[in-house]
């Protein structure tokens, strides 16, 4: 695939990949079927090499920790209280929040949800988030390099449970390969397959909810072909993933460059899934 198409006016316009990646602030592109590495472009002084940092999608690397506690018992279900592993916040929401509505009547996407997330998850595992992420998924992965979560603070040494997850390109396109693979890796079911097939499904009809297109700090893309889902964080970061097919897109910048990633990464997965089957676009 040499080329992509972009919107340009409002017009969809066919442009080089590469010329397009750089022009776009792009640090890292990275395509895969499966294992196979079927491209892997770095651009703005970026390599190989380099770190990448997450932004928002340690959201969704948050996610998937909380998946293998429930599998392995540490936390009870999704429908669990906080309080239930951080019994202090009582009195504290007691005291500083109030009511407004209902909980399940308006989607808000937050930075605050993913840190009581977090502390529940330490408090369930008894050790700091990134010690988990690091048994459980960064070395049996077999991470290219070492990596790193960001902390809100040296006092609390708490890490930034929204953000600042730290690693090359390469290793973060293995999480995308995992939830392809329903959350195995060579062998070994890392993730609870139910877990990972959870976010791909968009409920819909009287059951649909506020926040039908993000599931489990997922993004879910179901009204349009391939159906996929992804990861995002700020300035465009993205890790795609066409489960069906087993293809994974990964996105990184040091700046937006585009308007409409997810539109162009579902366009660009249409049409290596149609050069694969022999189809044209």
């Amino acid at each position: 695939m040499r080329t992509v198409r972009v919107l340009e006016n409002g017009r969809p316009v066919e442009r080089d990949l590469e010329r397009f990646l750089a022009a776009s602030d792009t640090t890292a592109f990275l395509i895969l079927r499966g294992d196979t590495l079927l491209y892997e472009g770095y651009f703005n002084g970026y390599d190989h090499h380099s770190t990448q940092t997450s932004m928002s999608i340690a959201k969704s690397v948050l996610s998937a920790l909380v998946g293998i506690a429930i599998g392995e018992g540490r936390i009870g279900s999704v429908d669990d209280p906080i309080t239930r592993y951080a019994p202090d916040l009582r009195a504290a929401a007691l005291r500083k929040t109030k009511i407004v509505e209902e909980p399940g009547r308006r989607f808000h996407y937050n930075n605050y949800n993913p840190l009581l997330v977090g502390l529940a998850l330490e408090r369930a595992t008894g050790m700091p988030v990134a010690t988990y992420l690091e048994r459980r998924l960064w070395q049996p992965l077999g991470m290219q390099a070492d990596g790193s979560w960001s902390l809100d603070s040296r006092r609390s040494g708490f890490e930034k449970m929204e953000s600042g997850v730290n690693g090359r390109a390469i290793d973060f396109a293995k999480l995308g390969v995992l939830y392809a693979n329903g959350g195995a890796w060579q062998g070994r079911q890392l993730l609870p397959r139910a877990w990972v097939q959870d976010p791909t499904v968009v409920p819909t009809g009287r059951g649909s909810t506020p926040a039908s297109g993000y599931q489990y700090f997922w993004w879910v893309q179901n009204d349009r072909s391939p159906q996929a889902f992804f990861a995002r964080g700020k300035y465009a970061q993205h890790i795609y993933v066409v489960a069906k097919t087993g293809l994974v897109l990964v996105r990184f910048g040091r700046d937006f460059g585009y308007e409409n990633w997810p539109e162009l990464l579902s366009d660009l997965a249409r049409r290596l899934d149609q050069s694969t089957s022999g189809k044209t676009s």
